[in-house]
């Protein structure tokens, strides 16, 4: 039923998002990058900080509408976006470390707003919503004796019992970012931190929140019209010439 659920709500997004794109003037950007993700991780209230940042990428396609002067609606979709973390613990007794990494991809859902400013609106500021739907995920763990290494991969699944993990995740982004133009055509290079709200796993007295920097790259190279937004002047009637005194007479 949750999963329906989750399901119902990606896609009525969507179709609202299918639907403000038909009726607007919209620009349009494929979009690629990179997360650079980790957890925040507490057990009975103790904070644990021995979890570390793992790289990932993201592929998707962003879309832009000209609210008002400097204020920008800005919807997005990663098709694929590779979020997880990476951890390192060493046992002084056995003297052996231990590796945990898990890799996570989501299909993400993103919803912005946007502020620019500078003389040539080249700088913005913007924040909103994601919500992230877990499509797939590994966990490798890695045990480094004195005398053996041992590598063990396992799929991650999904759900409501103890050793699953929530299916998806939602939480806040705010970021800046600077516009350019190539060949005509504005690309962006964009910086957002991410905020996840959504405890990722099942245990009592457990609680492990996503955090990640994504880093991306937009060009703007489609648009369902007049992206600018620009009302057209209506051509000016010529004024009336009065002639010179010499003309009259």
């Amino acid at each position: 039923m949750k999963k329906i659920k989750l399901k119902f709500y990606a896609l009525f997004i969507g179709s609202l998002f299918i639907n403000q794109l038909n009726a607007q003037t919209w620009s349009i950007a494929p979009t690629m990058g990179t997360n650079f993700s980790t957890v925040s991780v507490s057990v009975k209230g103790v904070a644990k900080d021995d979890y570390g940042y793992r790289t990932g990428f993201a592929i998707g396609a962003t879309a832009e509408y000209k609210y008002k002067p400097r204020i920008y609606f800005r919807p997005a979709a990663n098709l694929a976006s590779s979020r997880g973390y990476q951890r390192s613990v060493y046992s002084e007794p056995t003297k052996t470390t231990y590796d945990d990494e898990a890799s996570i991809t989501y299909f993400d859902l993103i919803g912005d707003c946007k502020y620019t400013f500078g003389q040539k609106e080249q700088f913005f500021a913007l924040g909103g919503l994601y919500f992230g739907y877990a499509l797939s995920g590994t966990n490798t763990t890695t045990r480094t004796s004195e005398t053996e290494t041992k590598t063990k991969t396992e799929a991650i699944t999904f759900g409501s019992a103890s050793d699953q993990r929530a299916s998806y995740d939602l939480g806040l982004g705010l970021g800046f970012g600077y516009r350019f133009d190539i060949n005509k055509k504005p690309l962006e290079i964009t910086a957002k931190y991410n905020l996840g709200l959504v405890n990722q796993v099942n245990v009592a007295d457990f609680i492990m929140k996503q955090r990640f920097v994504s880093i991306s790259i937009s060009y703007f190279i489609f648009n369902t019209g007049n992206t600018n937004n620009k009302t057209i002047d209506s051509p000016t009637k010529p004024k009336n010439q009065k002639g010179t005194k010499d003309e009259e007479l």
